[in-house]
């Protein structure tokens, strides 16, 4: 059976979410070997039948020594196929050279990205790709290059893998999901609040993510797309998986963007008000 490796670099969820639902939508979860600094990648629940491949810790913040170990796990593992997830030269720009085997087909899964801050991290022109799948449309400084540098663009849709059912909520329960930072999920908490006090609604608020002090969260149900069939409201920021999950619930669905660095929560969140 062919090896997949799929480049998945960043400490969230999100992206381990997506290179679950990109394998699973294309069939070849089997087989297949995330590269990943997320802390959720030891939660089977997460990466399902993929084997997470960690960098040392001291990868995390140099180029050259992150390079190196993606050289020498893609040596080890000879996969046929290299998804690269979200920054097309890598997180640190470390794809200065093809740190792949010779004859791996290379793929690149793009979702919306802050294309001129990602640029400033580039040493290198981008690698050259066989398929470039978009799950999302891109900003178009971000579509020219990648559109550029690929041989096929295609649209993706994601789906995600079946998931176990949440335990039933209780009536009138509105969640707040969030797999981000403490003080994130509390602004969150304070927006579903003020949400109830402006339409006069009472009703209990569930926090599905991390709670104070906990650094690595259970995750409760995953994927998380049963809590917008159940809550009678839902609130979250909006990453990616997150919107795409809750398309089927808009009206029951509030959202707040926040800053990131790469990723453009604000123009995702001004899409979806269109």
């Amino acid at each position: 059976m062919p090896t997949v490796a799929y480049y998945a670099m960043g400490g969230g969820l999100g992206h381990l979410v997506r290179a679950r639902a990109v394998l699973h939508t294309l069939g070849i979860e089997a087989d297949s070997h995330v590269l990943t600094t997320s802390v959720y990648a030891q939660d089977p629940r997460v990466l399902g039948p993929m084997t997470a491949e960690l960098p040392p810790p001291e990868c995390s913040e140099d180029p050259e020594s992150l390079a190196a170990w993606i050289e020498r796990t893609l040596q080890r593992l000879a996969p046929d196929t290299l998804f690269i997830d979200v920054f097309p030269g890598g997180i640190l720009g470390e794809f200065t050279r093809p740190l792949w085997p010779g004859g791996t087909r290379l793929c690149y899964v793009g979702r919306l990205l802050r294309w001129q801050p990602y640029c400033a991290r580039l040493r290198a022109p981008l690698p050259h790709f066989d398929t470039s799948y978009w799950v999302e449309p891109l900003h178009d400084d971000h579509a020219l290059v990648i559109r550029a540098a690929s041989d096929d663009v295609k649209e993706l849709h994601l789906e995600d893998p079946p998931t176990v059912a949440v335990p039933p909520l209780p009536e009138n329960t509105w969640v707040v999901l969030h797999s981000g930072p403490p003080e994130e999920v509390r602004e969150l908490v304070a927006y579903a609040r003020d949400i109830q006090s402006s339409e006069g609604i009472t009703a209990s608020i569930q926090v599905v993510g991390p709670a104070e002090g906990i650094k690595h969260p259970a995750l409760p149900c995953f994927p998380a797309a049963d809590y917008f069939a159940q809550a009678s409201r839902v609130v979250t920021a909006c990453g990616f998986n997150v919107m795409r999950q809750s398309a089927g619930a808009r009206a029951r669905h509030h959202f707040m963007p926040f800053a990131r660095p790469l990723d453009d929560q604000y123009a995702r969140a001004a899409r979806r008000r269109c």
